[in-house]
């Protein structure tokens, strides 16, 4: 008969794999309405890159999970249009 420990612990295993792998918390289902952007993803980060002073993303889910990372890099004031 398992213990009150191994117990848990297989539940716990079980619950962790089930949850997503990591990148998955991360903004995802972009689609660029104006501007020019693109986007950048590698091992739970995501870049969005911006290369005009405006821009519009419609997102399907908008969420950033621990440990993960969202950067928005977008065009400096100094830029020349």
């Amino acid at each position: 008969m398992p213990t009150d420990f191994q117990r848990i612990t297989r539940l716990t295993l079980a619950v962790g794999l089930a949850l997503p792998v990591s990148g998955q918390a991360n903004p995802r289902g972009e689609a660029v309405r104006h501007g020019a952007v693109t986007f950048e993803r590698a091992d739970g980060r995501l870049k969005v890159l911006q290369a005009t002073d405006k821009a519009i993303i419609d997102w399907q889910s908008f969420s950033i999970g621990s440990g993960e990372l969202t950067q928005f890099v977008q065009p400096g004031s100094a830029r020349q249009p």
